[in-house]
């Protein structure tokens, strides 16, 4: 049986690990949506976060699912593109940043990008009215 100790550095190691994901999904999400990101997309991305937030969730957890959390939200702000793998992959080496494309599948970059896009859209959205 593992120590406490050893518990508790791994469950530390973990969360920071979950964090950095995070983080670096957050910034990429941001870059996305103010440089290359359709308005479409973003009010797409808007009623997934804002309306379906628990189906939201229980893809980014990917239990049972067939596409991962990162292939879940392609295919939500690119419905047209449903259930191509190929133009998700495309989508994801193209806009996760320099560096992140080992880490896509991560359900915490997943989601980090996800909100930083979002973060971005609510700030700019009152000026195009």
């Amino acid at each position: 049986m593992p120590s406490e100790q050893a518990i508790e550095r791994l469950r530390k190691s973990n969360e920071e690990r979950k964090q950095q994901l995070y983080n670096r999904g957050l910034e990429s999400g941001k870059l996305w949506a103010e440089t290359i990101a359709e308005a479409d997309e973003l009010i797409r991305l808007e009623r997934l976060l804002t309306t379906g937030r628990s189906e939201w969730d229980c893809q980014l957890e990917g239990e049972g699912m067939a596409y991962s959390a990162a292939e879940s939200l392609y295919f939500e702000i690119n419905p047209e593109n449903d259930g191509s793998r190929q133009a998700s992959r495309d989508f994801w080496f193209a806009n996760a940043g320099d560096g992140n494309a080992r880490v896509i599948d991560e359900a915490d970059f997943t989601r980090g990008f996800a909100d930083g896009a979002l973060q971005t859209w609510e700030e700019i959205k009152p000026s195009l009215a």
